[in-house]
């Protein structure tokens, strides 16, 4: 289709198919929307279970580490791990920033139900 050679009546056929894929592209089913919250809860779940496991697995490092006597590659070891969870939390804290931003360009809570006000509203996130 792109850069196909045709005349314009092709050349206008070609742009008139991307232009309808785009069109269908944007349209987002609002049973598709339903099934991003479901997601989105079970995921919060998963995260914090996973958040705090992972914690756990951190002190319990420390703890060995501390009992082998903090030797130099021990502590280097703890180290990584601290960091690779400062990391990871630093990445929580973005997704949740963009999340936030999304429910409130989608009108926020509903107080009554607990969910997205604009759950049914495919456009509101491109606000």
């Amino acid at each position: 289709m792109a850069g196909s050679s045709g005349g314009p009546r092709q050349k206008m056929i070609n742009m008139m198919y991307l232009v309808l894929t785009a069109l269908l592209a944007l349209q987002v089913s609002k049973g598709i929307l339903e099934k991003f919250y479901i997601i989105r809860e079970t995921i919060r779940g998963y995260t914090t279970y996973q958040l705090k496991y992972n914690e756990e697995v951190l002190q319990r490092v420390a703890k060995k580490v501390e009992e082998a006597g903090n030797r130099e590659k021990d502590v280097a070891v703890h180290k990584q791990g601290e960091e690779i969870q400062q990391r990871g939390q630093e990445v929580l804290a973005f997704i949740a920033k963009l999340e936030e931003q999304l429910i409130t360009n989608s009108g926020g809570i509903d107080p009554k139900t607990g969910r997205i006000k604009g759950l049914k509203d495919e456009g509101s996130v491109t606000k």
